[in-house]
């Protein structure tokens, strides 16, 4: 690879070196993003199903009265699209948070597996 770019392969390993700080930057913006939208899910989830309105009753239950009977299928396809961006979320976070300890705890490794990945 480094004889494509014409540079010493040092030169490619430091900047893949570096790269891994880059990297970790990155990954914990990605877990930022992750918590905050699994705290939104979960505002949601407690507005939706939870919390009470003006007449003491959540959502569900007025589903299961009858008494909102439209949006039943509505809110059942909104309660599935929430629990399966939940675990899109999680995985995210998890890998996420695998990167920044291998690129903090071993760089050259990082390094290493990014020049194999191009091979």
């Amino acid at each position: 690879m480094a004889s494509k770019l014409g540079v010493a392969a040092s030169e490619v390993y430091g900047i893949l070196i570096y790269q891994s700080s880059v990297e970790v930057v990155k990954s914990i913006f990605g877990c930022v993003l992750c918590i905050v939208g699994l705290f939104l899910l979960i505002f949601v989830v407690k507005k939706l199903f939870i919390n009470r309105d003006g007449f003491g009753e959540t959502i569900a239950e007025k589903i299961e009265d009858g008494s909102a009977i439209g949006p039943s299928v509505m809110l059942c396809f909104l309660a599935i699209g929430l629990v399966v961006l939940a675990i899109i979320m999680i995985c995210t976070l998890f890998c996420s948070i695998q990167t920044i300890i291998q690129c903090l705890m071993n760089p050259e490794y990082w390094a290493l597996k990014q020049i194999f990945n191009m091979i």
